[in-house]
């Protein structure tokens, strides 16, 4: 349980970082450096959400096989009755 609050954390850290390093206005006047800035921001958080979805997936499957023994075949096959 440790190891996965570990990686879910570095995880987290790893995309504030980029947040915060990402950050700057271009050097145009008006609403197109603003515009432009933004663009910058959120292109990198794109796939820095991808990975944290991936890691909260994995992280859900592997606690519920933990808890109850649950196989992926089992997830796959809850996740199709629901659906």
């Amino acid at each position: 349980m440790l190891v996965v609050r570990g990686l879910i954390l570095l995880i987290l850290f790893e995309a504030s970082l980029l947040g915060v390093v990402v950050v700057g206005d271009w050097p145009i006047p008006g609403f197109a450096g603003v515009a432009l800035g933004e663009l910058t921001r959120a292109g990198p958080m794109i796939p820095a959400n991808a990975l944290l979805t991936g890691v909260a997936v994995v992280t859900y499957a592997e606690l519920r096989r933990r808890d109850d023994g649950c196989t992926t075949s089992a997830l796959a096959a809850q996740l199709r009755a629901r659906g």
